[in-house]
This record gives C-alpha cells, structure tokens and sequence, in this order.
C-alpha cells in the first residue's frame, strides 16, 4: 500500500513538472516571436526615413504675342514647364538585421513612383498688368515631357520694362502629398506708337510721304490714307496706300497723285497693326499751293507741327544748290512747256 502512494505521488509530481516546462517553453517562444516583430516594425520604420523621389517641373521658356506691347495693347504670354525627370523611379529597399536573440531578417522590397507632376494651379500675379485667365488643376505632366500654358494679358497705359510674376503649384500626381511652388518673373516691354508720318517731297502733281518705325519691334498692316482734302483733287483709288510690314528702324514712302486747284491743305494718317491690336498716328495736314510753293499757312504748320519733316535729304540736292532738287526742275521745266504751249 505504501508503494502504490509513493509510485502515485511520483507520477502527479512529474505531471507537474512536465506542465511547468511546456509552459516555460510557450512562453520563451511567445517572447522571441514578439522580439522579432518588433525587430521587423524598427527596419520598416527605418524605410519610412529615406526620402522619396519627387517630380522636377521647371519652366524651361517664355514668349509674348506681341513680341514688345504697346501701351494699351491685348496679347499673350505663354509659359513653358518642363519635367526634368525622364522616367520613373523605382526605390529598392534591401535590409538585414540581427536580433538580441541571433535570428537575422532580411526584408526587401520595390517601390515605383510615376515622377507624375500635377499643376494644381497656375497663375500670373495681377498688378500693372491686367491678367483675364488662371488655371485649376491644369494637367498631369509626366517624366520628360513638356506643357505649355496661355495667358491673356493687357499691357498698361504707362511705357516701360515690367516684370510679371508667375506661380505654378505642383504636386505628385499619385497622392503622396509631396509638391512645390514654383516662382518665376517674366520681362515684358511696354514702348509707345511706334511711327511716325512725314512729308517728304511736295508738287501740284504729287505728294510723297514718309513713314519711320521709331521703335523697338516690327509693325505690319501698314496703311497710309487720307483724311481730308480742301481745293485739292485726289482720286478715290488713291486716298489709300497700302504699304505693308515695317520693321525696326526702317522707313517707307507713299505717293498720292493731286491736281491743286490754287491753295489747298490735305491731311494724312497711317494705320498699323501690333499683333492683334490696331493702331494709328497723329494727323500730318500739309498746306500748299497749286505753284507747288508753300504758303505762310504751311510754313507755320510745319514749324508747330513735329510730324512734318523740315530738312530736305542732302542727297536730293542738284550739284550743291542747297534747296533745289531734281523734282524742283522738273516741275519748273512742265510748267515751262505747259505756258509756251
């Protein structure tokens, strides 16, 4: 009997053991499993640091429609953004680390950005310059490509060099909430009327005119006509001369064929075009007499009057006489004739 207790105490005590083991095991084993998860959240956060790739939209050009604004004037600026990045970009994560506990964990992973550049928004800052367009999420511009935005401005009524300033805000087009600002200033020229109209050579027969582009950009749709006539005759056909384009600092001339009857005053302007916009000159009114000698009235208009040229080309004189041109003798011979016949 007393064996039977000894040999059962025995068991129930190894039974014990036995429990008090497997549960130290379970217990160890719990412990290095959540020592190695965190060991693999430590190395993921690690990743999170390194930083991403983002798009690089930049502006690569400007141009104006006008080339140069005129004061007043309606044109277009359009600005050029470019993505420097030219594909995208794939970020590889290879990591390997040692536990407390000598297990190791080797983690790697890819990830692919498009390098995709949303404009969230686009604008030119609105100070001297009248601006009429902005843009809201203007498009998606991908690595290596290129857009171009249009804005439509109005130059002010003061002459001068202007900046403007534009603003672009980008972001990444795959919502990880990454973008930049981009700032850039843009020269813009703002000159006054550009031509000027002067008269040039002067006979009962006809009127040459000259017209000079003073200023800094070309002008086209040039048109020379006259606005009134009194005691002189001119053809319908001919109260309009089309002269076309006249670039910088250049001159054309325009020939209107008269008959004046006695003392006759007409008076002329020219039209032009600046991109789009249209334009004209001052009024040159020019006083004469049918002797092709200008009366008191002309010399008076051409001394107030700037527009009138009052210099004869020096080239035009005959063998020095100053005054005398070749036109000069040659009226004089007609009117020659015209008498002794």
């Amino acid at each position: 009997m007393l064996f039977c207790k000894l040999f059962r105490r025995s068991i129930i005590f190894l039974i014990v053991l036995s429990i008090i083991s497997i549960t130290s095991t379970v217990l160890s084993t719990m412990s290095t499993a959540a020592g190695e998860a965190e060991g693999v959240y430590d190395m993921l956060e690690k990743c999170d640091t390194a930083p991403d790739p983002v798009p690089a939209l930049t502006v690569t050009g400007y141009e104006t429609d006008p080339e140069v604004f005129m004061t007043g004037d309606v044109g277009v600026l359009r600005i050029t953004l470019e993505n420097a990045q030219d594909s995208p970009v794939d970020k590889r994560i290879n990591m390997l680390e040692e536990s407390h506990n000598d297990y190791k964990f080797d983690i790697e992973t890819t990830t692919t950005y498009s390098m995709n550049a949303l404009i969230s928004e686009a604008y030119i800052v609105e100070r001297d310059f009248k601006v009429y367009n902005r843009y809201s999420a203007a498009e998606v511009v991908g690595p290596g490509k290129e857009t171009e935005l249009a804005f439509k401005i109005k130059a002010p009524a003061r002459e001068g060099i202007y900046m403007l300033k534009f603003i672009g805000k980008v972001e990444c087009a795959d919502d990880r909430g990454c973008g930049r600002d981009i700032r850039y200033w843009v020269p813009v020229v703002v000159c006054g009327d550009p031509l000027r109209i002067l008269a040039k050579q002067i006979s009962p027969e006809v009127i040459e005119v000259e017209v000079v582009n003073r200023g800094i950009c070309d002008v086209s749709s040039v048109f020379v006509e006259v606005v009134s006539e009194e005691n002189i005759e001119i053809a319908d056909h001919n109260k309009t001369v089309y002269i076309g384009d006249i670039p910088a600092g250049k001159a054309e001339k325009a020939h209107f064929y008269t008959d004046i009857k006695g003392t006759g005053m007409i008076c002329f302007k020219a039209t032009f075009k600046n991109g789009l916009n249209n334009h004209e000159t001052e009024n040159l009114c020019i006083t004469t007499t049918a002797s092709n000698s200008p009366s008191s009235d002309m010399n008076t208009n051409i001394a107030t009057n700037p527009n009138i040229a009052t210099d004869r080309n020096p080239t035009d004189a005959v063998d020095g006489i100053t005054g005398i041109t070749i036109d000069d003798i040659l009226t004089a011979i007609i009117n020659l004739i015209r008498a002794l016949s």
